[in-house]
């Protein structure tokens, strides 16, 4: 409306206005009509502001000394050429990319496979996950959490990665290149679609002690999980009906006992 500069009158009393303070409203048309100018201004100046926001290189140098770089909650999905560099300039050692709106990790975290060692990309729309980050051979945690997958690449050289965290997304299986981490100590797969327990693939992490496999679709538990040396199992919100909800309740130790004592003797 202050745009409007063929406006010779304008009446506003008696109004709720919040906008307007009253004492503009009683100095009439013209100072009515400049206030709004400038409100519009100001409205033009904010929205520029956020049409052309960006993880900026110096936001980046910032958190440098640190080594770790938290650029969550933005609503990015890409990010430009100078940033990139900057991250990488700076060795980052941990990176929070979580709540933004990546379809797949950046092909450019290959160029941080000498320092990376703890990656977070949860609550993002990822649908893929790129074969670069299997280059990231330093990577101790990744979580990938919050999104849409349905399987990994193969990140068999991630040999130092000791926890994955893979809850709400679309797997029905755990992903086979799983088994090859040999220093995996925490699984964490809760809340997906998952249908079976592959305790041959398990086997194979000698170090893991956490498996969580809640809220999937497992019908049936096997016996040989009971043999696992897990400190952690969570198995609830399954439709298997053995072991029943009352033995889950009592906790690991009390899982693998009975699982045990129903592997089939020879």
């Amino acid at each position: 409306m202050g745009n409007m500069s063929s406006l010779k009158s304008i009446v506003l009393d008696g109004n709720p206005l919040r906008v307007l303070r009253r004492e503009v409203v009683q100095k009439g048309t013209q100072a009515i009509l400049r206030h709004l100018r400038s409100r519009i201004a100001e409205s033009d100046s904010s929205t520029k502001e956020s049409a052309s926001k960006e993880i900026l290189p110096s936001t980046v140098h910032q958190q440098r000394g640190s080594k770790q770089l938290n650029i969550s909650g933005q609503k990015l999905d890409v990010i430009s050429e100078d940033t990139v560099s900057t991250i990488v300039q700076s060795s980052v050692e941990t990176m929070d990319l979580s709540r933004n709106c990546f379809t797949s990790i950046p092909s450019w975290i290959s160029l941080l496979h000498g320092t990376l060692g703890d990656l977070n990309v949860a609550h993002n729309r990822l649908t893929v996950m790129c074969p670069e980050i299997s280059s990231c051979v330093k990577l101790k945690r990744l979580i990938l959490s919050n999104n849409s997958l349905v399987d990994l690449p193969d990140v068999q050289p991630l040999s130092c990665l000791m926890e994955l965290v893979l809850s709400h997304n679309r797997f029905r299986h755990i992903p086979s290149t799983i088994y090859s981490l040999i220093g995996l100590e925490t699984l964490i797969a809760s809340d997906n679609q998952i249908c079976d327990i592959d305790v041959v693939g398990l086997r194979q992490l000698s170090k893991l002690t956490t498996l969580d496999l809640q809220n999937n679709d497992i019908h049936q538990v096997p016996p040989e999980l009971g043999l696992l040396p897990l400190r952690s199992l969570q198995l609830s919100g399954n439709p298997f009906r053995i072991p029943r909800p009352a033995l889950l309740a009592k906790g690991t130790q009390s899982i693998l006992q009975y699982l045990k004592d129903r592997i089939p003797t020879q």
